[in-house]
């Protein structure tokens, strides 16, 4: 959680775990959560890869997942800027436009994407591995 102090301009931030002890005691003492972030993480082992399979077949008849790859920059750029509105853009929330180069998998960075039925790319993530 993102917490800043209870003034007409916040003269400074700080950034806190939702689980920080610190958080009650800053707003005790008049602090107040502006923003919220989340962040996720999915660690998909031989354990676990069968309810991984069970909830990518809960996507539609019509939608594919696949690794994405160099020759979907244009559309992994295309809707990066068609989404850049939906990141509240503070200091615990903020998003980097995509690069051409940084819209391309690489051998330390997968892509995966979901395409419609009319081939358009409708989500994507990228996971550092």
């Amino acid at each position: 959680m993102k917490v800043c102090q209870a003034a007409p301009v916040p003269s400074d931030v700080v950034v806190l775990r939702a689980d920080d002890q610190r958080g009650q005691s800053l707003a005790d003492d008049g602090w107040t959560v502006t923003a919220r972030s989340w962040a996720a993480q999915l660690d998909v082992t031989g354990e676990n890869i069968e309810t991984w399979e069970t909830y990518l077949a809960l996507f539609g008849p019509t939608d594919t997942h696949r690794a994405l790859n160099e020759v979907d920059g244009p559309a992994v750029l295309a809707l990066d800027a068609a989404t850049t509105g939906d990141y509240p853009g503070s200091v615990a929330t903020a998003h980097a436009s995509l690069t051409a180069a940084s819209a391309v998998p690489t051998a330390k960075r997968w892509g995966f994407g979901v395409f419609d039925a009319d081939e358009q790319l409708v989500a994507m993530t990228f996971i550092e591995v």
